[in-house]
């Protein structure tokens, strides 16, 4: 008699609990699901492939980290003389795993095969549409979970990385770097080769 009331309450306890948490955590936690192909050719499309192909892995796998590290409701950090504390918006996870899919289902209709495997034109074709049909115009400030493709450009393109392939030079636009060797140029990147 005492089992079945402690199963009972256990029961009624545990619908009675908002595990919306937990499912979100298996989502993040899953991330990018069964899409790792799609996100890497993503990556093809998106960054300098002029880099090589480990530096796209390298940066997939960063994007990955960050997407399962990402804290929903977390504060901001503000400029100075902002006085009004902005929060980071719901955890992107979710609505990447239905992008992800999205643009694999639509290469399968269109292409007769998933995203991954079109040839570079046609990808790179079907994620402009993607961001036409998305209404994204402009690389966000920061990823703020409108869309995979506009995140992961603003993830790598607002990066110190990018910064510095982009002058050809070690700035560290990101790092502190102190006042030592201030009155010097950043050194120069090293040439990759071919």
């Amino acid at each position: 008699m005492l089992r079945r009331r402690v199963l009972r309450y256990a029961a009624a306890t545990s619908a009675a609990l908002h595990l919306d948490g937990f499912a979100l955590w298996a989502q993040t936690a899953d991330f990018p699901g069964p899409h790792p192909p799609t996100l890497r050719a993503l990556a093809g499309v998106l960054l300098p492939a002029s880099q090589g192909s480990e530096f796209l892995d390298r940066q997939t796998e960063l994007f990955v980290r960050w997407v399962k590290g990402y804290r929903a409701n977390a504060e901001m950090e503000h400029g100075y003389g902002f006085t009004r504390i902005q929060n980071t918006p719901a955890h992107p996870a979710p609505r990447y795993g239905q992008q992800l899919n999205q643009l694999d289902s639509v290469a399968q209709k269109q292409h007769g095969s998933p995203f991954a495997q079109m040839p570079a034109i046609e990808q790179r074709t079907l994620v402009e549409a993607t961001l036409a049909e998305a209404k994204i115009t402009a690389l966000p400030p920061y990823p703020g979970g409108s869309h995979v493709v506009a995140d992961f450009l603003a993830f790598y393109f607002r990066s110190s990385e990018a910064n510095d392939l982009c002058f050809q030079a070690q700035i560290g636009r990101q790092a502190c770097n102190g006042f030592a060797g201030v009155e010097q140029p950043p050194s120069r990147l090293k040439r990759r080769s071919a």
